[in-house]
């Protein structure tokens, strides 16, 4: 089974590609505590959000930089060349449901209420 469940917010302003269908990119920050000896840390990862279609329509302009959310999707994988020709491989999560969490408040038309798409 390939599911992903990420809680964390956007990282930077959603990007809109338009062609046969909608493209919406974003990134979302997820942090995770662990213990190393006696201290506690804390580690930041940065996940590759992309969706696709009708759900793409409808987020472009309710997804903000800052937002906190809870994708769900599926993990998929890539590579490709750079320009000195090295194979780089990227991961990411194609979101099947984004949820932006109850209580977030910015400029939203809609006064911060879930988006369950």
């Amino acid at each position: 089974m390939n599911k992903v469940f990420l809680y964390g917010n956007i990282t930077r302003e959603p990007q809109v590609f338009e062609s046969k269908t909608t493209v919406l990119k974003f990134n979302v920050a997820t942090n995770e505590k662990f213990k190393s000896g006696d201290d506690w840390k804390e580690r930041a990862y940065f996940h590759n959000v992309t969706v696709f279609g009708g759900k793409a329509e409808y987020l472009k302009s309710k997804l903000q930089k800052g937002m906190p959310v809870v994708v769900e999707g599926k993990n998929v994988s890539g590579s490709y060349e750079d320009k000195s020709g090295k194979k780089v491989y990227t991961y990411d999560v194609n979101a099947i449901d984004v949820h932006i969490i109850s209580g977030y408040q910015a400029n939203l038309d809609d006064g911060g209420e879930d988006l369950d798409i």
